[in-house]
Order: C-alpha cells, then structure tokens, then sequence
C-alpha cells in the first residue's frame, strides 16, 4: 500500500478512523487491566526528551530483569 500513490477511500473517512482508534483503545486497556492485575504494568512518561525517555525505559527493564 506504501508504495502506491492510491489510497483506499476508507481509508481517509474519520468516522473510520475514530473507530479504529476507538478500537484500539479498548484492545489496549484489556491488556492494560491484565498486566496491571499481575503488578507487570508500567507507565511511562513518553512527552520528554528522547534520552530522557530512553533512560526511563532502560531503568525500567534493568529492574524488571533483577527481579526476574
């Protein structure tokens, strides 16, 4: 599809769109809830810098692996 210049209408309909993304948000607050249940979640602040985030992620799994 990427490497076409056409794009399917459907596509480009918001109301698709907000559906999809309506979607996702409830596929993703499932997985959310379960990992939440099993003290696996972790938020991050994503607005930061990049570096700032990368640390954020990094310290995050450091930890997840000593618990491991």
């Amino acid at each position: 599809r990427s490497k076409t210049d056409r794009r399917r209408v459907y596509d480009m309909d918001p109301e698709i769109i907000i559906h999809r993304l309506e979607g996702y948000e409830e596929s993703a607050a499932k997985v959310r809830s379960y990992y939440q249940k099993k003290n696996k979640y972790y938020s991050v602040n994503s607005d930061g810098p990049v570096d700032v985030v990368f640390d954020t992620l990094c310290n995050i799994v450091d930890e997840a692996l000593k618990k491991a």
